[in-house]
């Protein structure tokens, strides 16, 4: 539905998680065949495939 422009930045609220995949064509479900980030995109939270953008810095820190 949305397009992330190519060279901005967002920051990812969650480490990458695995996704289902249904597809149709078949009636299948994939489990866990992808990464998914999730970002915030203005001020809408939105799902990235971790294939499609490239993931800098160190995941966040959680505990002391």
């Amino acid at each position: 539905m949305y397009a992330v422009p190519a060279g901005q930045a967002y920051v990812s609220t969650a480490a990458p998680a695995l996704t289902d995949d249904f597809l149709p064509s078949s009636g299948k479900v994939v489990f866990g065949a992808k990464k998914m980030h999730t970002i915030q995109y203005g001020r809408k939270t939105a799902l990235v495939y971790a294939n499609d953008v490239t993931a800098e810095g160190r995941p966040p820190h959680h505990g002391s």
